[in-house]
C-alpha cells in the first residue's frame, strides 16, 4: 500500500525503468512464448527473484491507483469531475482559514483540463510507457485510452483557447509517437 504514496513515484519510476533496461528483453520473450502456447517455457531468472516480484507487485498496485487516465474516456471524465471537485474543496478549505492555496486547488485559477494533461504528461506517461515495454500485449487498450483521454482534454482546452490549438496538436502528436515507438506503427489499440 505504501507504494500508491506519490512521494515515491518518481524513485520507484526509476527502479521500474533500470528493471525494464535489463529485463525487458527477457520478460517480453517469456509472455509472448506463453501467449503461444509454449507452456514449457522456462520462468526467466528475474522474475523468479523475490525482489523484483515484489517490485512487480507494488508496480501493478501503484498503477492501479494511477489508472483513470488509462480508463475509457467516459469512466475518466467522471474521475476527474471527482478528483477535481475534491481538490477544489481542499482549496475553499483552504481559503476559510486564511491559507495559500496548495497546488490545484484554486477553482478560480486550475484550469482542468491542463491539469490533466500535465498530470498525463509528467506523471503517466514516463510510469505506463515503462509497462508498455514490459507487457506490450497485455496492455494495449490502456494506451489506446490513455491517446485518447489526452485528446480528450487537449481538445477541451483548444475550444477554451483557440490560439493554443497547433500547440496542444502538437502536444497529441507527441504522445502518439511516444506511445508508438513503444508498442509500433499502426493502430496501437489493435491487439
Amino acid at each position: 500500500i505504501l507504494n500508491t504514496d506519490m512521494a515515491l513515484h518518481f524513485d520507484n519510476l526509476k527502479t521500474l525503468e533500470m528493471f525494464e533496461e535489463v529485463n525487458g528483453v527477457d520478460v517480453v520473450d517469456f509472455l509472448a512464448k506463453r501467449a503461444s502456447g509454449e507452456a514449457s517455457t522456462a520462468v526467466p531468472d528475474c522474475l523468479k527473484d523475490p525482489s523484483n516480484r515484489l517490485l512487480l507487485q507494488e508496480t501493478f498496485l501503484h498503477a492501479a491507483d494511477l489508472s483513470n487516465p488509462v480508463k475509457p474516456t467516459a469512466v475518466y471524465k467522471k474521475w476527474v469531475e471527482r478528483v477535481a471537485d475534491e481538490f477544489f474543496a481542499q482549496g475553499d478549505r483552504e481559503r476559510e482559514l486564511g491559507l495559500s492555496f496548495s497546488p490545484m486547488c484554486d477553482r478560480a485559477t486550475t484550469n482542468v483540463p491542463n491539469m490533466q494533461m500535465g498530470f498525463i504528461d509528467f506523471v503517466i506517461t514516463p510510469f505506463y510507457l515503462t509497462l508498455f515495454k514490459l507487457f506490450p500485449v497485455g496492455l494495449r487498450p490502456l494506451a489506446s485510452n490513455l491517446h485518447e483521454n489526452y485528446s480528450h482534454y487537449a481538445g477541451l482546452r483548444t475550444t477554451e483557447v483557440p490560439a493554443e490549438a497547433d500547440k496542444l496538436l502538437a502536444n497529441v502528436a507527441k504522445l502518439e509517437t511516444k506511445i508508438k515507438q513503444v508498442l509500433g506503427d499502426g493502430d496501437f489499440s489493435a491487439p
